[in-house]
């Protein structure tokens, strides 16, 4: 798995959810370049920026992790 694969199952996951950026970014208390580092895969969220994001997509880190990996 590699660095860009998070950020694209996190914009995946954002847009199933039907989750805007502007609300993932409220949700998990993120930046809006923070957010578009992560999507665009050039910055590797911490973990605890891994989690908020989980919980404001209603998701497990595995779920993530899993989804990135291409295994959903």
């Amino acid at each position: 798995m590699k660095l860009r694969d998070i950020g694209k199952a996190v914009k995946e996951l954002r847009i199933a959810k039907k989750m805007t950026q502007q609300e993932l970014i409220e949700k998990a208390d993120l930046s809006r370049s923070q957010l578009y580092y992560i999507e665009a895969g050039k910055r590797t969220p911490q973990l605890p920026t891994l989690q908020s994001i989980c919980t404001a997509l209603e998701i497990s880190l595995l779920d993530l992790v899993e989804h990135a990996s291409g295994q959903t």
